[in-house]
């Protein structure tokens, strides 16, 4: 089926997508790559920022400040963080919209912890049940997923929808190989 048979009669998709993004160059060209090649099919597209964030207990050498000082101080990490993550999605979204295909929803998660960033997407996912989730591939070696772990290879291997891994295209600096053929006498 092509991209125009596979809209509905109201001239919208039949895709509900969702672009998981952060803030590496290689989410935004997943972005860039979506919104370009699959959202002008989309009934719904989403764009999704997971990132984490734990509370502050204690300060070392703290122990003289009051707790209303911690509390204060967890309020004014979680404004900031909150706030980065709300510029990330308005800058996705004004991407997006330059390339003609601006996205109907965004949602932002909030991780306990950084390893928790895969789960809390695949939550997301599970509950919304979109045909597709779209992510970035920052090209990390088989040592560095192997130590690291890749929220990419998670979701490949846990999520219930679709998952499509948007790899970057060699850095322009990078040169094919030419192959020389051999001349005959």
């Amino acid at each position: 089926m092509s991209a125009t048979e596979s809209k509905t009669k109201n001239g919208r998709g039949c895709l509900d997508i969702v672009v998981a993004i952060d803030e590496s160059q290689s989410s935004t060209h997943a972005l860039q790559w979506a919104a370009t090649h699959m959202f002008q099919t989309a009934k719904k597209v989403t764009l999704l920022h997971a990132y984490p964030y734990s509370p502050i207990h204690g300060l070392p050498g703290t122990e003289y400040i009051s707790g209303d000082y911690i509390k204060n101080l967890n309020e004014t990490l979680r404004k900031i963080s909150l706030k980065k993550a709300q510029d990330l999605l308005k800058d996705a979204a004004q991407i997006c919209k330059n390339l003609g295909n601006p996205p109907h929803a965004w949602k932002i998660l909030v991780s306990s912890s950084p390893s928790g960033v895969k789960h809390d997407i695949l939550k997301y996912i599970d509950k919304e049940e979109p045909d597709i989730l779209i992510v970035g591939s920052r090209g990390m070696g088989s040592m560095d997923r192997a130590f690291l772990g890749s929220v990419s290879d998670f979701l490949t291997q846990n999520a219930t929808c679709s998952v499509m891994v948007v790899k970057q295209p060699l850095l322009s600096s990078a040169k094919p190989m030419k192959i020389q053929e051999a001349k005959s006498d």
